[in-house]
């Protein structure tokens, strides 16, 4: 009664809504955050909790909702919410600010506490808890209302005792007190509708009907007290900002606006003129354009009463600006023959002024291309101003036009204020030999620079205001016109000439007489300066930016690769970190890079501004610093764009004195323990899919963002390896004629002689620093075959390749000096190889070269010399790549390319910038086997319970253990735990959860776990373990440290999935990690690191426990024994052509009948087109879809009425006609594991005479991935290894011939068709007569046997005990997601085909449905959902998808040419689109 009379209110009040004319505000979406914890989030008996009845009852009276949150789950159209299954009220405090800055909502439905009850955790203080959450709330979201519910009583009463006490009994006067003191907060009382007979029997949440009922209570509490424009909510401004160009200001409000209310008259700003208003879609957001605004300044916006509740707020402006290092385009000022390019770069700046803004520009060095001492620029500069110069009048003289020109152009565009550092070009580029004229020029280079950059028109230097009492320049050093401090608003910059000269006649490092260093004098100023910047009240904060990078390894690209010497460890550096700097801003390489400190938050960013092709904005306030870095865009050249793309951020915050760092895409922070580059081969994509900066410099190719193909020696390459590794993108290998083949984890990569996969960007390599390789390689082959190459790409002569020769692994240092080893491996094995450098500038016979975890001794050929590698190199797989395209004559390179490419196969490669360790080596070259993970708490639930998929593929939960692959997991060398199922899925922690992600695309260290002996699995990022969550005891949660039963896991092996695995009988648990020392007696486990050679000799003693991994080659001879588990699983694909059901006596006479065409299983008839329909369409539920819409949903064609407008949205069309050529049935690769029931055979089998001869079709699988009708993009791989489930679908069927085993390379004649028939015991249960085995001949090809497509009599156990038999699949076909059921009843799963013909027709009148409504076929094309019951179906065949176009109401045998063909579709396409409904339903 009570519901009605608050329906009927709320009625009342949508009526008063309609009837108003407060505003013009016609439609209010509403933002709606269900926040909480299990009790929000939902189980698998109510994956939408309360949020679906609550969403549903609020849209059917009038509310247009928008349920927002980072998680998703549930059974109904909008499923966002925060709902946190491991979160107590503490862990909610701590993370509710990301949340409601994320989605800002209007409603916040608040159910918290559970997790604190259930865990006994400090009840006294859990009122307090809950007090400050909400406060905390309120404080970040003043206008939004909350709706704040108690617990619901469970079935335990001991915890219902805890949870009135502590809880229930006290937060409604708390919700009192707050509504006092004005908090927009309203008390939902769960006791109203829930008692302990609505919860579960594990105690914490509701039943389905319990959720069903507070669903209720929080919608009709919401519609009492909200109506559905929010008409009782405040508009409040939420906040204030002011954008980097300094001319807006935007003011996002709490409610939308009316839009007559959107007026300049309405908003004043003191000091600043409002010049036009414009207001966003959604009516929230509201931007003022002003007049300029002065950098770091405070304003006050004024908001006239009928717009907002409050009338003022205040902001203050931060300032801008851009940072351009390597720009290398100063030389066409000089000679100035070509004006239309500086008119050009005028352009280009005036776009970036307009568009990004700044106040200044710095310019980390690199302004020019250098080498104006050279003879041919001296005498090529006195042509052009007609008078004999001398090379140091040349250098003077060149340096006045470049950077005066330059100057010029950045002040007509705006940019008046220009900061540069000396970079190594303006010193005329390195290197710098002793006593030549660069050497000796120095000087000249220096004040040619200086005098144009650093003084003024008078010759007056530009900054010289004291930095407190410190000057602003060296004075009295070789630097005091080139290095200065200079403190713009709340900032100090210091700019600082980084490179330093003893003496022409010296060479000092490795270019010559000219090298990194600050040091004595100029090094006690630098010091200086920062002391006294951080004494500066006015200083907020300090950076720093010199031409070369400190810390090590950066990316790079054409590029020399130049470092300050000593890195990190310089007293450069040391002064930085001693002093507060916050970021080094620097160049010289070409490429993005970010690193921070190791001992401090000091962070070092290596920028790029090559030809305009990139550039930073750095933005800044007193309390922030943002970094954003842009891409050029376009298909224009580079330059004639004007346009980009963010590609990275970086985030540094102070607030609360405390500095917080974030930091993405380009501008992510590189980990430098980590592999710099790691290619996994397991996908290839196009060289447009994956741009890499900097490869359109190569000759020949043009300088374009986006490069379509390269040549790589020789070969041209349209597609690219994806790298894994810190470097990522730009560090992709461009690729051809590399086929994915079976590696040793997911894909291999196969070469042959005219495969190329070569890196264009440069290193990671640098000198003496540490290098390592791993690898995985097979091969037959013989010569000399390089496996990895690295080579210079300028004049050095080093290189380090790595090849077998003969099979004997060697490691080539330069044409006479190599390491080599006698053990030869070049037998058709996989095997793992490292190298790795102990130290820094090691010895080249210290270089360790390990072979399957175990060291090789080698012998040096050549002498001996410390390992210097060229920082320009760069690295190629199986051959050579980029490293002669800049080869210089004077430089002997004869002896590096010397050999052939590679031939065999290649995995999981990777380069490190760091030496490995004898026990990462060995854990890298484990050997991959999958596992289980089983709870130890299976002991004392005498169930064996496994870590597995929950609902939807991100969820990991527990359930009772078997042979399922979702079960199975592999580890890889580095420590990430795949999916055996999903090898691109992995597990990690997510707000302590447990969750899987895609893991091939790019590394993280949240990925990395250690799986220790005592049965803990710990993640190396958080240092939390995973533990089950006892209260729900099939959720999976993260905690800390502990070895209580919750946390230990069982780590069974594939080969030890016996009775104990299922049952819960206790196993040892084997470590992840290898002993170092032998165990003194002998293990019954198998090892962790089996072989990947075969033994050559036989066991003596046969296994009782099936192999580790099944054969892919069936046994040449039949079995003695009969067989009680069947020969392979069912298979998940219809077969191509009909199956003949056995008959009661085997045929005596061949069969003469030629097999029948395929048929088509297409669900796009050719005689539909294959467009979208304009407009939207109405869904039963009352909402409205486009067809654009659906292509970023595709869940919702399940509905007919969008499958029938949006066919091309929604993957219903081919884009070719389908084969109408006869091919053979698909077969299933075999069970990887043995089947948990066994099979029933029938009473008899069809002649072996009867399977006709077929020419089978090539076998092959495609690359790539290919995506299915919901969206999803799935490889051949992943086919291969879902036992053929994904087969169903004719996009992987074409693509994946050989994964869904439709294909062979032979032609087979009647007689050799004997290999096809199972193996059969001598009699079957229920028969009357032997059944013997067929005969197979020794010499026959082995193939695999066909499944007996049959229907299980009786019942199979399901998770939680439930027994299923057939005939409940036959009424609800979401039974057939389950393995076992699919196995039990593969004719009613839609496994097999049917020979019937059947009437495809809709039948009139309606059709009862279960609980006494009436369906009729009307209602079904509007809801496919109902196709789920078999009665539908039957009534409305039509309806729900499952007739061809032109065969409705067709009669049987109508057309006897096409019957057969006809009753096939029918079967597959019924069965696939209702199979397919429900995937997408489950989705």
């Amino acid at each position: 009664m009570r519901g009605l009379l608050i329906s009927a209110f709320a009625q009342l009040l949508i009526l008063r809504c309609v009837l108003s004319n407060e505003n013009d505000v016609t439609s209010v979406k509403i933002r709606l955050m269900p926040l909480g914890d299990g009790l929000t989030a939902g189980n698998k008996d109510a994956p939408g909790a309360y949020r679906r009845k609550l969403y549903k009852r609020l849209t059917n009276i009038g509310y247009d909702l928008d349920m927002v949150g980072s998680e998703i789950s549930g059974d109904f159209e909008d499923v966002d919410h925060e709902g946190h299954k491991a979160f107590d009220i503490a862990t909610m405090t701590e993370h509710v600010n990301e949340f409601l800055d994320s989605y800002e909502p209007d409603i916040i439905v608040l159910l918290i506490g559970s997790r604190d009850i259930s865990n006994n955790f400090e009840l006294e203080d859990m009122m307090d808890r809950w007090e400050r959450l909400v406060e905390k709330i309120s404080s970040i979201q003043p206008y939004s209302h909350i709706f704040a519910a108690n617990l619901p009583l469970r079935k335990n009463e001991e915890q219902n005792q805890l949870i009135e006490k502590y809880f229930n009994s006290k937060v409604e006067n708390s919700i009192s007190n707050m509504v006092d003191k004005g908090k927009l907060i309203s008390f939902v009382d769960m006791g109203l509708v829930i008692d302990p007979s609505s919860m579960l029997d594990t105690n914490v949440q509701p039943n389905a009907d319990g959720y069903l009922r507070m669903g209720f209570e929080f919608a009709d509490s919401i519609a009492a007290d909200i109506d559905p424009r929010m008409s009782q909510l405040e508009r409040g401004i939420i906040r204030v900002e002011s954008t980097p160009d300094q001319s807006h200001v935007i003011l996002v409000f709490s409610k939308p606006i009316p839009e007559k209310k959107v007026a300049i008259s309405n908003f004043r700003i003191d000091g600043l003129n409002i010049l036009e208003i414009t207001l966003d879609t959604e009516r929230r957001v509201v931007t003022l354009s002003t007049s300029i605004q002065q950098a770091a300044t405070s304003y006050a916006v004024e908001v006239l009463s009928g717009v907002s509740g409050q009338s003022i707020k205040t902001f203050t402006t931060g300032w801008r600006f851009l940072a351009l290092a390597d720009w290398h385009l100063g030389e066409k000022y000089i000679f100035r023959r070509n004006e239309d390019l500086i008119q050009n770069d005028e352009k280009i700046l005036e776009h970036l002024k307009e568009t990004y803004g700044g106040e200044l520009i710095l310019i980390p060095g690199d302004t020019n291309a250098g080498f104006w001492d050279k003879e041919s620029f001296v005498d090529k500069l006195s042509e052009y101003l007609d008078r004999d110069l001398s090379p140091a009048d040349a250098v003077l003289e060149a340096g006045n036009l470049c950077y005066s020109g330059l100057l010029s152009t950045f002040r007509s565009a705006g940019y008046s204020k220009v900061l540069v550092a000396i970079g190594d070009h303006e010193l005329g580029d390195n290197s710098w030999e002793k006593d030549s004229n660069k050497s000796t020029l120095q000087p000249q280079f220096r004040e040619a620079f200086t005098s144009n950059f650093n003084f003024d028109y008078d010759g007056n230097p530009k900054y010289t205001e004291s930095i407190g009492s410190v000057s602003s320049r060296p004075i009295g050093t070789v630097y005091e016109n080139s290095s200065y401090a200079y403190i713009h608003l709340n900032t100090l910059i210091v700019t600082v000439d980084v490179l330093f000269q003893e003496s022409p006649s010296v060479e000092i490092g490795a270019y010559g007489t000219v090298t990194g260093q600050v040091n004595s004098e100029h090094l006690t100023w630098f010091k200086s300066v920062l002391e006294e910047g951080n004494g500066l009240s006015a200083v907020k904060h300090i950076v720093v930016q010199g031409h070369l990078p400190v810390l090590y390894p950066v990316r790079k690209t054409s590029s020399s690769g130049m470092y300050m010497d000593n890195h990190e460890k310089s007293g450069f550096w040391q002064a930085m970190r001693d002093n507060g700097v916050d970021i080094y801003f620097c160049g010289e390489t070409h490429l993005v890079s970010v690193l921070k400190d190791t001992e401090s938050d000091l962070i070092q960013i290596v920028g790029r501004g090559n030809f305009f092709s990139n550039f930073l904005t750095v933005d800044i306030t007193d309390n922030s610093i943002d970094v954003t870095c842009y891409d050029e865009a376009g298909a224009e050249k580079n330059m004639f764009n004007y346009s980009y793309q963010t590609s990275g951020h970086l985030q540094l915050s102070k607030s609360g004195g405390v500095k917080t760092l974030e930091s993405s895409g380009d501008l992510e922070i590189l980990d430098q323990e980590g592999p710099a580059m790691y290619f996994t081969f397991e996908e290839v994509v196009s060289l447009q899919e994956r741009p890499v900066l900097g490869l359109g410099e190569l000759p020949g190719v043009g300088r374009y963002p986006v490069v379509e193909e390269v040549t790589v020696d020789g070969i041209v390459c349209h597609d690219s390896l994806i790298n894994m590794g810190a470097f990522g993108q730009d560090y992709d290998a461009q690729t051809a004629n590399v086929d994915l083949v079976e590696g040793v984890y997911g894909f291999g990569g196969r070469f042959a002689e005219s495969s190329r996969a070569a890196v264009f960007s440069m290193g990671p390599h640098s000198r003496g620093n540490p290098i390592s390789y791993t690898l995985w390689f097979k091969t037959l082959s013989f010569g000399a075959r390089s496996l990895l190459a690295y080579e210079g790409f300028w004049n050095q002569d080093n290189v380090m390749n790595l090849r077998v020769r003969n099979g004997l692994p060697e490691l080539v240092f330069s044409s006479s000096q190599k390491l080599k080893s006698s053990e030869s491996f070049n037998d058709g094995h996989w095997h793992h190889i490292a190298v790795t450098m102990p130290s820094p500038g090691c010895l080249l016979s210290t270089v360790k070269v390990w072979v399957d975890g175990e060291e090789l001794e080698t012998v040096l050929i050549g002498s001996d010399t410390n390992v210097e590698l060229p920082n320009g190199g760069m690295v190629s797989l199986g051959g050579f790549g980029y490293g002669n395209v800049g080869k210089e004559s004077a430089i002997e390179r004869t002896g590096f390319r010397d050999g052939l490419p590679f031939e065999g196969n290649l995995d999981e490669v990777l380069i490190w910038s760091r030496s490995l360790s004898a026990e990462e080596i060995r854990k890298l070259a484990i050997v991959p086997t999958s596992f289980a993970l089983r709870t130890k708490l299976s002991y004392e639930w005498q169930e064996a319970s496994c870590l597995g998929f929950g609902m939807f593929l991100e969820n990991v939960v527990l359930r009772s253990c078997n042979d399922e692959i979702g079960q199975q997991w592999i580890t890889d060398g580095l420590g990430y735990i795949h999916n055996k199922e999903r090898y691109d899925l992995c597990l990690i922690p997510e707000l302590g959860e447990l969750k899987v992600r895609n893991c091939v695309k790019k590394l993280s260290k949240s990925f990395i776990w250690e799986v220790q002996p005592n049965g803990l699995i710990r993640n190396q990022e958080t240092n939390l373990n995973i533990a089950v969550d006892t209260i729900e005891a099939n959720a999976i949660k993260m905690l800390a440290s502990g070895v209580e039963t919750d946390k230990l896991w069982d780590v069974v092996y594939e080969g030890d999935f016996a009775p104990s695995y299922l049952t819960g009988e206790p196993t040892a648990a084997p470590t992840a990690i290898p002993s170092s020392s032998p165990s003194s007696s002998p293990s019954s486990l198998p090892t962790s690191r089996p072989s990947m050679s075969p033994s050559m000799s036989p066991s003596s003693s046969p296994s009782s426990l099936p192999s580790r991994s099944p054969s892919a080659i069936p046994s040449m001879s039949p079995s003695a024994l009969p067989s009680s588990v069947p020969t392979r699983s069912p298979s998940a694909i219809p077969t191509a052509t009909p199956t003949e059901m056995p008959t009661s006596t085997p045929s005596s006479e061949p069969s003469t009948t030629a097999p029948t065409g395929k048929p088509t299983i297409s669900v796009e008839p050719s005689s539909h087109s294959c467009e979208d329909n304009d407009g939207k369409f109405t869904l039963p539920n009352g909402l409205q879809k486009s067809c654009k819409q659906v292509q970023n949903n595709p869940s919702v064609c399940r509905f007919s009425i969008l499958q029938q407008n949006c066919r091309k949205a929604c993957n219903l069309c081919r884009t070719s006609k389908p084969s109408t050529g006869p091919t053979p049935s698909p077969s299933s690769p075999p069970t990887p594991l043995p089947s948990s029931s066994p099979i029933q055979l029938p009473s008899s089998m069809p002649s072996i005479s009867e399977i006709p001869t077929a020419k089978i079709p090539a076998c092959e699988n495609k690359r790539g991935k290919f995506t299915l009708p919901n969206g999803a993009s799935k490889s051949c791989y992943q086919a291969s290894k879902d036992g053929g489930r994904l087969c169903q679908f004719s996009v992987i069927e074409t693509n994946c011939r050989k994964a869904c085993g439709i294909c062979s390379e032979l032609t087979l004649a009647p007689t050799q068709k004997a290999s096809l028939a199972p193996s059969m015991p001598e009699s079957v249960p229920g028969t009357q007569a032997p059944f013997p085995a067929p005969s197979i001949p020794q010499t026959e090809p082995p193939t695999l046997a066909p499944f007996l497509c049959l229907d299980r009599p009786g019942k199979i156990e399901m998770d939680g005990g439930k027994l299923k038999s057939c005939s409940n699949v036959e009424n609800n076909l979401k039974l057939c997601m389950k393995k076992r059921l699919r196995d039990h009843c593969p004719v009613l799963c839609g496994l097999c085909e049917k020979t019937e013909p059947v009437e495809c027709k809709d039948k009139s009148g309606k059709t009862e449905m279960p609980g006494g409504a009436k369906k009729s076929c009307d209602n079904v094309k509007n809801n496919g959902g109902l196709c789920a019951r078999k009665n539908i179906r039957e009534h409305c065949p039509d309806a729900c998808g499952l007739c061809e176009v032109g065969e409705q109401g067709a009669s049987p045998g109508a057309s006897t040419a096409t019957s057969d063909a006809t009753s096939i579709q029918f079967s597959l396409t019924a069965i696939s689109t209702i199979a397919i409904a429900i995937v997408w339903m489950e989705m």
